[in-house]
């Protein structure tokens, strides 16, 4: 009840994010001088003052058009100009026959003349102090040394009583109305304001995040890739001159192998994460069941795996079939079962498993590796490019899990971790069995 009453309220001073001070100053008067007129023309019609009451009865209808005419026609500025030079007028009428000085008149020429004070620009303010100085002055002059000429108004003390006493009260209400108004502005601008402000330092950490992780990929690429390519012209140089026997050329292969495959991996991982970098690519939904889209990356990892002495198993409790971009799914898979080779050492294990749990599949790996501490998992899918290395000094550039985190969440997936420091890790990839009418603008969120 309270929120309907708080809604209506809102929908009575103004439109959905058109919060205008003088706007809804005015419209928050307009609607408690409506009220003040009612009640003092029944007033009036109670002391048979017929005249009065016609008067401010007809003003009612007056002032409905102003609100009206500013609040859902837009004619703010029209509006309260006419308010402005109408009101004062009826207020000069009513000083006339409501008993001149003797009358409350006095409490609505300051409450009003406030009221036109906020609601003005600042190039109107000496219109409307002139305005209300010349009615004021003409009256004050008219009641004091012509006040034989007003008409008597009032029948007894009481009536006169109760006539200043709900004119006072309705000016202070008025005045109040303004004063909360103002606050509650002051109050929402200043939130408004401090709301900037911390999203401003986020924005601005982001870009500094950022700008210190490309100058670290400009590091990367100008010295972790261009040494291992010297390495391998090296290489290939020395087997070309035939300096190398065939033992020698075994393992000259061996280490080709390892260079070429790592420098790729590094390359993939920054490549990739330039393309999130660089633009936010549409989905390339397809449907595939699992076995069929992972068997040939797992076929490379297991020779690789075999390689560094690591027993790689795969098992498949079930194969769903699942309509999602596949090629994002491949890439996390590839980072996840890379991740797990290269921190594993020699006689290590590795599971690789899959399957369906309700409308989700749940990929599995699992290494008995090194594992990772509490506070490498505080900041494990974080975007923070540094040289990372495996337990056979493989080197990385730590970019892998983050764009893994990435991906899974543009197809509505996500990736959770289990481990403990030299007990190895498990990674769980968990995502819908269809990306269906997953909601698209949710892939396309700017990265947090």
């Amino acid at each position: 009840m309270r929120n309907r009453l708080k809604n209506y309220h809102k929908y009575l001073l103004s439109n959905q994010g058109d919060f205008i001070i003088e706007k809804v100053i005015f419209h928050g008067i307009a609607i408690i001088i409506f009220v003040y007129l009612l009640a003092m023309s029944a007033f009036n019609l109670m002391y048979e003052q017929y005249f009065l009451a016609t008067l401010l009865f007809a003003m009612c209808f007056i002032l409905a058009f102003f609100y009206y005419y500013s609040r859902f026609l837009g004619h703010y500025r029209t509006s309260y100009l006419l308010f402005g030079v109408v009101c004062y007028l009826v207020i000069a009428i009513n000083f006339y026959f409501n008993d001149g000085i003797q009358g409350p008149s006095a409490y609505v020429f300051l409450m009003f003349h406030m009221v036109m004070m906020v609601l003005s620009s600042r190039k109107h303010y000496v219109f409307w102090i002139v305005y209300n100085s010349v009615i004021i002055t003409l009256l004050l002059y008219f009641g004091i040394f012509h006040g034989e000429s007003i008409p008597t108004f009032y029948i007894d003390r009481e009536h006169q009583f109760w006539d200043h006493l709900i004119t006072y009260i309705v000016s202070v209400l008025g005045i109040f109305s303004i004063v909360v108004t103002l606050k509650r502005l002051n109050r929402k601008q200043k939130e408004e304001t401090e709301k900037k402000g911390v999203e401003l330092l986020e924005v601005n950490h982001m870009l500094q995040n950022s700008n210190e992780q490309k100058n670290k990929v400009i590091a990367l690429i100008s010295h972790d890739i261009r040494s291992p390519l010297n390495s391998i012209v090296s290489i290939l140089e020395f087997e070309q001159a035939g300096d190398l026997d065939e033992k020698e050329l075994e393992l000259v292969r061996r280490e080709l192998l390892t260079i070429t495959t790592h420098t790729t991996k590094m390359l993939d991982n920054i490549l990739e994460w330039a393309s999130f970098e660089m633009q936010e690519k549409d989905l390339n939904i397809t449907r595939s069941d699992i076995k069929s889209a992972c068997e040939s990356v797992l076929a490379v990892f297991a020779i690789l795996a075999s390689h560094k002495e690591i027993s790689l198993k795969t098992e498949f409790k079930d194969n769903p079939v699942v309509t999602t971009d596949m090629g994002k799914v491949i890439l996390i898979v590839r980072n996840l079962v890379q991740n797990a080779i290269k921190f594993t050492p020699a006689g290590g294990e590795i599971a690789f498993s899959v399957e369906k749990i309700g409308e989700k599949v749940e990929i599995s790996i699992s290494d008995s590796g090194i594992g990772l501490s509490e506070e490498k998992l505080k900041s494990l899918f974080r975007l923070d490019i540094q040289p990372t290395y495996g337990t056979d000094r493989e080197k990385g550039t730590g970019l892998g899990l983050y764009l893994s985190k990435e991906n899974a969440r543009k197809i509505g997936a996500d990736i959770s971790v289990t481990s403990e420091e030299g007990k190895g890790a498990t990674f769980i990839f968990t995502l819908p069995l269809s990306i269906g009418d997953w909601d698209q603008q949710a892939a396309s969120e700017p990265k947090r």
